[in-house]
């Protein structure tokens, strides 16, 4: 496994912000900052409560403190980056709730899409819960355009 820092910045509060990636997500830093951030997302009810990627097809994106603490992820799945369209599923966007609001998402995202474009993927796709308001704003900020819905009944 590879760490790279792909840059150092600073957010709007003027601290400085760093922003790594690996290729492969288990056995980074961010795991379980991820794996975190995604049970408080499916206990706020906003996915279903099981999980279906693989950790080996999956790389990572990460933001860090000065003090070297993981304050963001995204999380992405290389699986389809081969298809017809070829194209990067987000599997989770995630801050900290409090470093929220003062711009770690958006740097991350440039970061994130770079990784994309290297990848020569053309697509960046994400499930976002239609009662998660928040994610749907950013993911709007982030350029996403809302595709279709999907429906699902429980019986």
């Amino acid at each position: 496994m590879t760490i790279e820092i792909l840059g150092v910045e600073k957010n709007l509060r003027g601290t400085k912000i760093t922003v790594k990636h690996s290729a492969v997500l288990p056995y980074t830093p961010a795991y379980t900052f991820f794996l975190r951030g995604m049970a408080d997302v499916i206990d706020s009810k906003f996915h279903l409560q099981f999980t279906e990627w693989n950790d080996l097809n999956c790389g990572i994106v990460w933001a860090e403190d000065e003090f070297n603490n993981i304050v963001g992820c995204i999380c992405y799945d290389r699986s389809y980056k081969d298809s017809f369209i070829p194209q990067i599923y987000s599997i989770l966007t995630f801050v900290d709730e409090k470093h929220r609001q003062i711009g770690i998402h958006k740097i991350m995202y440039r970061y994130f899409q770079r990784q994309v474009s290297n990848l020569k993927c053309s697509v960046i796709t994400s499930n976002v819960h239609h009662k998660n308001t928040i994610r749907l704003i950013s993911a709007e900020k982030d350029g996403f355009v809302p595709l279709q819905y999907l429906m699902i009944k429980k019986i």
